[in-house]
């Protein structure tokens, strides 16, 4: 009888970093609907918030959802709300970074550089 090792990547066909962030997602093949929680209590919307927390991509889904202006659902971690107060703050820090600027805008890359945990 040969005894095998168990496999240890998790590398898949569908699951390579060519097929992009969403691949990698915490959140893949989950029913989507505790992302658009109704009500949006901090009760209901916890264990949308609980995924994304564990997350490797999270900052690349709240990157896409903050350049997109995505209204609904929590993405990357936080509500509507959250990142629009997020890009809100983002976008007074960079000002005062460049003063001169009044259309100074907020690259949603930077979002790499901000801990929203």
């Amino acid at each position: 009888m040969v005894q095998t090792q168990p496999e240890t990547h998790t590398e898949t066909p569908t699951r390579t970093r060519r097929a992009g962030w969403r691949a990698w997602a915490e959140c893949a093949g989950l029913d989507t609907e505790i992302f658009y929680p109704e009500p949006l209590t901090p009760d209901t919307k916890a264990d949308a918030k609980a995924v994304c927390a564990r997350c490797p991509v999270r900052l690349d889904c709240l990157a896409e959802a903050i350049a997109a202006n995505e209204p609904f659902g929590i993405r990357g971690g936080l509500t509507p709300r959250e990142r629009r107060s997020l890009l809100r703050r983002l976008q007074r820090d960079a000002r005062r970074e460049a003063p001169g600027d009044r259309h100074t805008t907020v690259s949603p890359r930077r979002l790499v550089a901000v801990d929203c945990g």
